[in-house]
């Protein structure tokens, strides 16, 4: 139903016309339903969940942002976990740092406490020794010491020495 109606509320904006209540309600269920399923992808698609941000302003979706915002959180938290239990695995560390990406696009903000908690622990523990070894020529640490600079920076964490 949800994906019947939305089109439909999408082309009555288009020409001018005022949908039903019921269906403008039924289609921003789905925008949000579409919000989370970005999110729940690994990798997150920055430029998906730009493309539907896009059409649900011209919309004027109203976001459920406390909803919202747990569930992304939860997920964000959730990879950060990931990748501070596996500190050498690059792609854990790119799936992270798009869902952040994503979710710092957001027209609501998202709290990255616990997120950064995870992060900060994950770098202060693991990249000196990756950085050392990069340091000496090692082309996958170089990789992955680029890996957590991004993540550092995108979380706001200074990176240990």
């Amino acid at each position: 139903m949800f994906a019947r109606v939305t089109p439909l509320v999408e082309s009555m904006l288009d020409i001018g016309m005022t949908p039903p209540t019921r269906f403008v309600a039924i289609a921003d269920e789905h925008t949000h339903s579409q919000l989370l399923d970005e999110f729940m992808r690994h990798p997150v698609r920055p430029d998906s969940v730009q493309s539907l941000l896009e059409t649900a302003k011209r919309r004027n979706v109203q976001w459920r942002q406390n909803a919202l915002e747990h569930e992304i959180r939860t997920i964000i938290e959730s990879l950060a976990r990931k990748a501070q239990h596996s500190p050498d695995n690059a792609m854990a560390l790119r799936d992270l740092a798009a869902a952040v990406s994503a979710a710092k696009s957001l027209p609501f903000g998202v709290d990255f406490y616990e997120t950064q908690n995870h992060c900060y622990a994950l770098l202060r523990d693991k990249y000196p020794e990756i950085k050392a070894a990069a340091d000496k020529g090692n082309a996958g640490a170089a990789s992955l010491s680029e890996e957590f600079k991004a993540l550092g920076e995108l979380l706001s964490i200074k990176m240990p020495s």
